[in-house]
């Protein structure tokens, strides 16, 4: 589960965003954000949840879950999301604390 926990933003501009997880595997993922048309996003932060997947019979097997968050902000080396323009992303690699035992679920809600 990835969700917006925080977001600082233009306020004469309309906000525009997507959140999403992305080459999901048993040891990380990529977290991505991205924002189009006159979107100006100076700083926010993602908050996500991993949750093991091993099911059998409908029951949990090696249930459990990991937690995290990103925190992402204007003054970051190569930050574009407050630049004029179209169609800016940031995207960053999430390591696992520990390996799941199958590539975890990954959901994404506002």
């Amino acid at each position: 589960i990835t969700a917006l926990s925080m977001i600082d933003a233009s306020s004469r501009k309309d906000l525009r965003f997507h959140c999403f997880p992305s080459n999901i595997s048993k040891n990380s993922f990529v977290l991505n954000f991205e924002t189009w048309g006159d979107s100006q996003i100076r700083s926010g932060s993602v908050s996500w949840i991993a949750i093991d997947r091993g099911l059998t019979k409908k029951k949990y097997i090696n249930g459990r879950l990991q937690t995290g968050s990103y925190w992402f902000k204007q003054s970051h080396p190569g930050y574009k999301l407050h630049e004029k323009g179209n169609n800016k992303s940031l995207s960053t690699h999430i390591q696992f604390d520990l390996p799941f035992a199958a590539v975890p679920k990954i959901a994404s809600f506002l």
